[in-house]
């Protein structure tokens, strides 16, 4: 964490909120180890709170970033087609799909 924080709607953010995920889960388990185990059960939990809210927004940026992938930055969904069970099948196996077509 370098202090500046990306634009949301990004991968970067993701990655941001994972990293201070995981600052917040080491700190929890250093609370939850030693003698005061039972003092510092209600930090805990205010830890546990904050985890939860930023796993919410984790999930919510992804949303928006997969959106954003799907429809473009106009935010205008790309024109559909359908799909023949050749084109499927090379996307299961990996082959690529020539661009030609479509």
């Amino acid at each position: 964490m370098n202090g500046i924080i990306p634009e949301t709607s990004t991968d970067e953010y993701s990655e941001f909120l994972k990293e201070i995920i995981q600052s917040l889960m080491d700190v929890k388990q250093t609370l939850k180890r030693g003698r005061a185990r039972r003092e510092n059960r209600k930090e805990v939990n205010n830890l546990q709170s904050a985890i939860k809210a930023l796993r919410y927004l984790e999930k919510k940026n992804k949303k928006a970033v997969d959106k954003l992938l799907l429809t473009g930055d106009d935010g205008v969904i790309r024109e559909r087609r359908s799909f023949s069970n050749d084109d499927i099948r090379n996307f299961l196996y990996g082959l690529r799909v020539d661009d030609e077509n479509y």
